[in-house]
């Protein structure tokens, strides 16, 4: 039984340090998803700005349909918002994997934290079971009126 019991902490051990590792990971992966956040959102004013200088572009070409210079910064415009939306769909791109990563890594954080509570359970089940042994044992060697091995440990 005390054989079973040190396997026990052993893989007790084993496991609390997978929880430790876990929890690095789902911090680190929740870091990564801010960035994504806060890059999605950089994308996001990039193409809004992109978006307000194509109109102002587009406004002045109604003005001035003829002007060659007017036409040349409509079209830089025009580029430039088709980049700024590029950015963003990869943005949003880098953003799915990362929630996606993150979501994982709290699935397997909660699997390593469930493992670990219940070989916790197991092993204070075992222990008290054995306890019990020691318990029953002590009382037939010793009659009804005896203290069980633990009870005669200070504290």
């Amino acid at each position: 039984m005390k054989d079973r019991i040190e396997k026990l902490k052993s893989l007790l051990r084993l496991r609390h340090r997978e929880v430790e590792r876990r929890t690095l990971d789902a911090t680190a992966a929740a870091r990564q998803l801010a960035e994504a956040e806060a890059g999605c959102a950089r994308a996001e004013n990039a193409r809004s700005e992109a978006v307000a200088d194509h109109e102002t572009a587009l406004a002045r070409r109604l003005d001035a349909p003829g002007d060659l210079l007017i036409g040349v910064y409509c079209r830089a415009t025009e580029i430039a918002l088709e980049e700024a939306q590029a950015a963003l769909a990869a943005a949003r791109t880098i953003l799915a994997e990362a929630s996606a990563r993150a979501a994982e890594i709290r699935r397997l954080l909660l699997r390593a934290h469930a493992h670990f509570d219940s070989l916790d359970a197991l092993l204070r089940r075992t222990v008290a079971r054995h306890r019990t042994t020691i318990d029953l044992r002590v009382m037939d060697d010793h009659g009804p009126g005896a203290r069980p091995a633990h009870a005669l440990v200070p504290a």
